[in-house]
């Protein structure tokens, strides 16, 4: 990174203090000169992101996050951490509608992207350590679903299968349940707003029962019963949550709900879901963050099905409310399609 001296000075100014460090010699200012030019480039060529729409990426080489204006889309830049030279990624993404709810709230609608995003070539950059943090905290997975199609990211699917133990600090609800973990939502950090307390990079999960169809006790699946909609649409909705922060250029918080269309459709035949809440992972709450260097620390955020009349009584109401009710009924992030309806409904 330039000395700090050099931060508010012209490009003139710069040259002329690099050439003053090396001595007076033609040839001492000409290799300090050189040495210093792709420094320069990226430093020039970062504009600056306030007052106008943003491009939140990483350095895929050490990690360090950046935010430029989107008008950096596509440039070469040098990090300033590690000197390496990085793509900024493309946005190309219409600005969410912001509406405010009766309870408060705000909520974002966001349009379809303006062009398909690129295929990822590879996977988060922390994977062995998502994988060691997944066996610590959840269970062993010794399934980890590889997909072969990666619009935007690469996102891997990891199966823990039920072990059944008893309740235990790690394990509040014991662990007869599968939970289905995420790794390649943090290849990116989110496009969190200026001052929002949402985490830049996350993992999601999901809780199944443990006699849930097409899902085997070793953590394998049978593949044909996950043909049927009924028993893949969990997986199916983890991965497009999964892509959204991508996609749409946007972030997935605590909180945040996300419905099957604008009146939250059912997700499949067998249930009337049709809503996602974003939750603390409640089945196993060590798993919840991750820290994987000074740059990043990587949330675990659990999804938790919804009918639509909790979702409608979320935005009218508030959050607190739909809580406080979840919390009476002792429900969690595990997917019962035959729990009852803390909103009413039938």
């Amino acid at each position: 990174m330039p000395p700090k001296k050099w931060q508010k000075s012209s490009l003139a100014a710069a040259v002329r203090t690099l050439a003053t460090k090396t001595g007076r010699g033609l040839w001492g200012r000409m290799i300090w000169l050189f040495r210093f030019i792709p420094l320069l480039l990226g430093w020039i060529g970062a504009p600056s992101a306030q007052g106008s729409p943003t491009v939140t990426f990483m350095c895929p080489h050490c990690h360090k996050p950046y935010r430029v204006a989107a008008t950096a889309a596509g440039k070469s830049l040098i990090c300033r951490v590690c000197q390496s030279r990085m793509v900024v990624p493309p946005r190309g993404v219409p600005a969410p509608k912001v509406g405010t709810l009766p309870s408060g709230g705000r909520v974002y609608r966001h349009r379809a992207p303006t062009r398909a995003p690129a295929m990822a070539e590879q996977g988060t950059p922390f994977y062995s350590q998502i994988s060691r943090h997944i066996e610590k905290t959840i269970g062993p997975a010794p399934m980890v679903i590889h997909e072969l199609f990666s619009p935007g990211i690469h996102l891997d699917l990891h199966i823990v299968p039920p072990t059944n133990l008893p309740p235990s600090p790690e394990h509040p609800f014991g662990t007869s349940h599968y939970t289905v973990v995420t790794s390649g939502v943090s290849s990116q950090p989110m496009n969190v707003p200026p001052g929002g307390r949402a985490p830049r990079f996350i993992e999601l999960m999901i809780a199944l029962p443990g006699d849930w169809p097409g899902l085997r006790l070793d953590g394998t699946c049978d593949w044909e019963l996950m043909k049927d909609e009924r028993s893949w649409w969990p997986l199916r909705w983890l991965g497009i949550v999964a892509r959204m922060p991508v996609a749409l250029s946007t972030f997935v918080g605590l909180g945040h709900t996300i419905p099957n269309g604008e009146q939250a459709d059912p997700f499949a035949a067998n249930t009337r879901f049709g809503c996602l809440l974003v939750v603390p992972p409640l089945r196993s709450p060590q798993s919840a963050r991750l820290v994987v260097s000074d740059h990043v620390a990587i949330s675990f955020l659990a999804l938790m099905p919804l009918y639509p009349e909790e979702m409608r009584l979320k935005l009218r109401s508030g959050a607190a409310v739909l809580h406080k009710l979840l919390d009476n009924a002792v429900l969690t992030e595990l997917i019962d399609i035959r729990r009852r309806n803390v909103a009413g409904g039938t």
